[in-house]
């Protein structure tokens, strides 16, 4: 039974644990940013389903071991309040002990009680109730509201509607009638309802919209549909209600839309093939939009702006902005910080990054030692012989959880890598990320290391790179595996420790297998499978694997059985291998055995993997294989993966074959990427190859890949992704080829790339120098603007200068407006007022003139409220003065503002600039604009200008201007 205490304490935990589900989110949008948003849109979906679950998994950890709960508040994890360490007994002449055990007592753990924090839970629990309560209400009305939709207010729709439904349905493969109707409650189309979906198209958009326009938007509605949008939306909705007091739960629902809209974005454009009508569509749409649908998912959903950038280009970057190892050590990171942050038993107060194995097992570690070690006293006895002796110490000790232990010597294939292999949080011994759940293995290539509180020195054994295979045990019964190097330090949360020493193969397989063979639990059978795995005596190990990959043994299992043949290097291993990859039942299994090949070390598993990567008819597999073929460095394999990136009809798998090539490392590597870069038929291909090179070569040979590429590339997407690649190689080289570039690229989009990218690759004098020079000679204006705009990015005094010089000397009025824009964000509010104030007055075009005053307008200073009353009281030109009231009337609705508009709108000689500022008191939408408003339709001298006065009265939303209409109007 779940306790408010218990209850309270999970909603306090799930502050930390949602941050680190969103950070791991946020890792994994920017690392595939720009690619399939499906894969966005899952990683959301299953994030926010994790953090629905955190909670719950801790409230009910919780309340099933109220000591545990009480312990959350504790102060340091690790303060040891008793040692005993007992020494060995004497031997006898034969070598062996007089029946005395050797053992070392650790801390026992005692943490004080969080009496502040337990005082205050039901209070927190009460206003969450509160809060979920009232947000319920909310969903409730929404979902009423939803259903109302279908039946307010709707009609059927013109057949020729009803016609191009059907025909979309049927192009897209619905499996479910969907059915349309015309509403005139809503303004854009939406879908309403989870069973039997409906369609709404507002009477607006069936009449507004072309044809081709509306089909392409039921295009994006049905992909709702097909895709069951609006259960994932109501889910969506009920973990906001529940979890609503953490920012990181909106946040991750918001990725969630944002991915969804992208996803059924896709399906428009690939029902229309044209991205650029798609969006156009989209623009006219937006001009539509009315007021939020609730539960109805709409068309208009998400940012307009972005999904049209998207839309329009689609891929621009890719999305590897970090390298992989990046994306597993800020995960381990994560991990790490679950379990250093609290425990369901204790929490302690550490600090540091964990981006290795051995600072993961330290951690574990230094928060729970093994409470007893007890060594067996005969290490020639058999294996057996000690396990039985270990379990009837157990019993004889009373000891209802805790390890049997034992050392085997390490694969060879790992050549010297540190292991650990763990299944966390599932088997009630793995307590050290509570929350986090599933099986952790990790290879070290850092090789084994002494930690100072290792297995070795607590057990008390000699080899620190020997495997320690510790097996947990629950009132008799084996529940999980721990398999570690002994070098490392590996939490074993307090449970005694029956060590039996030293183990041949042979007596150790055996002993697994007959485990494996004794239990039912799926788990545990997953967990030995890797303690097989793990044995040096391949000739043994891989005819058991192979037996175990080949059998009806669930998924898990036999994906486990996959990953560990890679590791054994026998013909038989590569054989089961090869098979799985093509025809076995799981796509996983497929998967895992295609990547095992990688590591495989027998030199056939080289020719194994290109066969694969040609020929598997499973796109998902042969990507594995690609990618997989990264881990082989041979010759050959450069030369497969450029024939599989310029031939390959996929163009997904192009591009992770552009990737592997990069991953190689290799001179052959760099050729082929070289040869893909300049060759390949689709552009996209080739910009992928240039990024991949700016990453991957040396940058002296990466620029001038890459400068051949911006100069003479036909595609223009590849020379922008040439250019922003130069920028990416951190050399002294690229800020002069951008230079050279920037000045004499025949191509303007090129040269502008040019001056953008340049700004980020060289020192601010060098940058406001090259810009400088460029936007006084560039013959094409759009360039000379690039690089105003990009002295606005430098920032520094001495761009300042060289922007002020562009607006008030620059012969081309665009370019001197393109400067006049910059200066509300890049001067100083003083230095700003000065410069506008004399483009203002002195500037010889009018539309340079005005964008002075518009960007006056946007300083919020009294000095520059001066300048607009001046200027908008006194300038000699009447569209000056328009712009300036208009500016005015945008700056606010003080009683100052109001005053000057009132007596612009009396004395200016000009009859529409007096109505220039009637129209800025109506549109200022205060109380005193409206008082002002009334005021001069009741006594301006003109006549027109009450009439004109009367009129905005009329048209304005305000009750209190319609109210004074309706007076003035009656009077005789």
């Amino acid at each position: 039974m779940m306790t408010t205490h218990a209850l309270g304490w999970a909603l306090i935990h799930f502050l930390w644990q949602a941050v680190i589900a969103a950070g791991l989110l946020a890792i994994l949008l920017v690392i595939t940013r720009d690619r399939a948003p499906q894969l966005r849109y899952v990683c959301g979906v299953i994030t926010l389903a994790l953090m629905l679950a955190l909670p719950v998994f801790t409230a009910v950890r919780l309340s099933e071991d109220q000591t545990e709960m009480t312990a959350l508040t504790a102060a340091p994890a690790f303060a040891p309040s008793k040692v005993a360490v007992s020494q060995p007994a004497p031997r006898d002449p034969s070598g062996t002990t007089n029946g005395a055990f050797e053992f070392a007592a650790v801390h026992d753990g005692a943490k004080p009680l969080g009496m502040i924090v337990d005082r205050w839970l039901p209070t927190l629990v009460v206003i969450w109730g509160v809060g979920v309560l009232l947000l319920s209400v909310r969903l409730l009305g929404g979902i009423g509201r939803a259903r109302r939709l279908r039946t307010e207010g709707t009609r059927e729709p013109p057949a020729s509607c009803r016609l191009l439904v059907e025909r979309l349905s049927t192009r897209l493969q619905m499996t479910r009638a969907v059915r349309a109707l015309e509403s005139t409650v809503v303004r854009v189309p939406a879908v309403v309802g989870f069973i039997t979906p409906v369609i709404l198209l507002p009477a607006s958009v069936i009449t507004g919209l072309s044809p081709q326009q509306l089909e392409v938007l039921l295009a994006h509605e049905l992909a709702h549909v097909r895709r069951h949008d609006s259960l994932v939306n109501l889910f969506q909705a009920v973990v906001e209600t529940l979890l609503f007091y953490h920012p990181a739960v909106w946040w991750v629902s918001g990725r969630i839309r944002e991915a969804r809209e992208h996803c059924c974005d896709d399906v428009a454009v690939s029902v229309c093939q044209d991205a650029e009508f798609y969006a156009k569509a989209l623009l006219r749409l937006e001009e539509l939009r009315g007021e939020r649908l609730g539960l109805a998912v709409a068309a208009t959903g998400g940012s307009l702006l972005t999904r049209i950038r998207r839309v329009l280009h689609p891929g621009a970057r890719s999305a590897d902005l970090l390298p992989r190892w990046a994306a597993g050590a800020a995960a381990l990171t994560a991990v790490l910080f679950v379990g250093a942050s609290t425990t369901l038993s204790g929490t302690a107060d550490r600090s540091g990054n964990a981006d290795t194995l051995s600072d993961v097992a330290h951690e574990t570690a230094s928060v729970n030692p093994p409470d007893t070690v007890i060594r067996h006293p005969d290490p020639r006895a058999s294996l057996d012989e000690r396990w039985a002796w270990a379990a009837a110490e157990a019993r004889r000790g009373g000891f209802d959880t805790y390890w049997i232990g034992y050392e085997i010597q390490p694969l060879a294939t790992l050549n010297g890598e540190s292991i650990f292999v763990a299944r966390i949080g599932e088997d009630g011994l793995g307590r050290h990320w509570p929350g986090i759940q599933g099986r952790m293995r990790i290879f070290d290539r850092d090789g084994p290391r002494e930690e100072e509180s290792s297995l070795r020195r607590i057990i008390g054994t000699d080899d620190p790179q020997a495997v320690a295979l510790l097996f947990a045990i629950q009132r008799g019964q084996p529940v999980g595996v721990w398999i570690a190097s002994m070098g490392l330090s590996i939490g074993l949360d307090d449970f005694p420790v029956l060590w039996l020493g030293g183990a041949p193969d042979g007596a150790s397989i055996a002993l697994v297998e007959r485990l494996f063979a004794q239990t039912s639990s799926a788990k545990l059978r997953e967990d030995l499978t890797s303690a097989l795995g793990v044995h040096n005596s391949s000739d043994a190990v891989a005819p058991l694997l192979i037996s175990r990959l080949d059998s009806r043994e669930s998924d898990d299992i036999r994906e486990e059985a996959a990953d560990w043949l890679g590791w054994h290097p026998t013909p038989g291993a590569l054989h089961a291998l090869a098979r799985a990859s093509r025809s076995d039942r799981s796509i996983q299994v497929r998967r895992e055995a295609a990547e095992a090949l990688g590591y495989h070390a027998l030199p056939e598993a080289t020719d194994t993997l290109i066969a694969l990567a040609r020929t598997l008819d499973d796109a998902r597999v042969r990507e594995e294989a690609i990618e997989a073929l990264g881990d082989r460095k041979e010759a050959r394999v450069a030369s497969a993966l450029a024939q599989i990136a310029l031939t390959d009809p996929a163009i997904d798998l192009q591009r992770e074959a552009v990737e592997t090539l990069g991953d190689l490392g290799t001179l052959e590597g760099l050729g082929e990427l070289a040869r893909v870069a300049f060759t390949h038929p689709a552009p996209e291909a080739r910009a992928e190859a240039l990024e991949t090179i700016a990453d991957a070569a040396p940058p002296a040979r990466a620029l001038q890949i890459l400068e051949e590429a911006a100069r003479d590339d036909p595609s223009a997407e590849v020379r922008r992704e040439a250019i922003e690649s130069i920028g990416d190689v951190r050399s002294l080289e690229s800020a002069d080829i951008l230079e050279r570039l920037a000045r004499t690229h025949p191509d303007r989009d090129v040269r502008m790339e040019a001056v953008e990218t340049l700004v980020e690759t060289t020192s601010a004098d060098r940058a406001v120098a090259v810009l400088d020079q460029i936007a006084a000679i560039d013959p094409d204006v759009a360039v000379q603007r690039e690089a105003v705009e990009s002295l606005e990015d430098v920032g520094t005094p001495a761009a300042r200068a060289a922007i002020a010089r562009i607006a008030r000397e620059h012969p081309r009025a665009d370019v001197r407006r393109e400067a006049v824009e910059t200066v509300a964000d890049a001067f100083p509010s003083e230095e700003a007022v000065s410069l506008l104030r004399t483009v203002a007055e002195e500037d010889f075009d009018s539309d340079v003139r005005r964008e002075a005053v518009e960007t006056l307008g946007e300083i919020r200073s009294p000095r520059a409220l001066d300048e607009l009353e001046r200027i908008a009281r006194h300038h000699v030109n009447r569209d000056i003065r328009h712009e300036a009231i208009e500016s005015l009337g945008e700056h606010g609705s003080s009683d100052r503002i109001i005053a000057i508009l009132r007596q612009i709108a009396v004395e200016d000689p000009d009859r529409g600039v007096q109505h220039e500022a009637l129209e800025a008191l109506a549109e200022m939408h205060s109380s005193a604009s409206i008082d002002a408003l009334i005021d001069l339709a009741r006594t301006h001298p003109v006549n027109a200008m009450r009439l004109a006065a009367l009129e905005l009265l009329a048209e304005s939303d305000e009750p209190k201007a319609r109210e004074a209409f309706d007076k003035l109007f009656q009077r005789p």
